[in-house]
């Protein structure tokens, strides 16, 4: 095969999709509803991945992998969104750290289950952000992330990394 067929053959794919926040500024009444509209918006050609910004997005991406052959959808715990999972759920100690105990008892939980209830899920967008605003959650990120590799060991699933 010459160099030109493999590069004609080669699947494209987009590894920073955030689809629920872009459809959410593009048609929030369809994602809300999770109206059949949402699943149109893929070309038939090519691979499309998308990652979840937030558990909220998870059913979304999800039933959007689901529809499109051509998606992959990929749930889990953005790194920026760590600080805000833990704090709703009370979960971060005074220094800062997560509590295994209240993340498998709540969105680690639900994360499993949506994944064991959707075996083409991999996991993701997760990571580290050292960054600004995010270095202060730094060391809840790191059990978010140590919890999720976990999982994807477990189920076998890919991962989606945040650089």
């Amino acid at each position: 095969m010459s160099t030109a067929g493999a590069v004609d053959q080669a699947c494209l794919l987009d590894a920073h999709l955030h689809l629920p926040v872009q459809v959410a500024g593009h048609a929030s009444g369809e994602v809300q509803g999770h109206a059949p509209g949402v699943t149109e918006i893929f070309p038939t050609e090519g691979q499309w991945w998308i990652n979840s910004g937030l558990t909220d997005d998870w059913e979304l991406v999800a039933s959007l992998a689901a529809a499109n052959r051509n998606v992959r959808g990929f749930v889990g715990v953005h790194p920026w969104q760590v600080e805000e999972l833990c704090s709703a759920g009370g979960a971060l100690s005074p220094g800062g750290a997560l509590s295994a105990g209240d993340a498998a008892a709540g969105w680690l939980a639900e994360l499993r289950g949506l994944l064991l209830a959707n075996p083409g899920l991999g996991i993701g967008e997760i990571g580290l952000d050292g960054s600004g605003r995010h270095r202060k959650s730094l060391a809840a990120q790191r059990e978010v992330l140590r919890l999720q590799l976990g999982l994807a060991a477990e189920l076998g699933r890919p991962v989606s990394l945040h650089c």
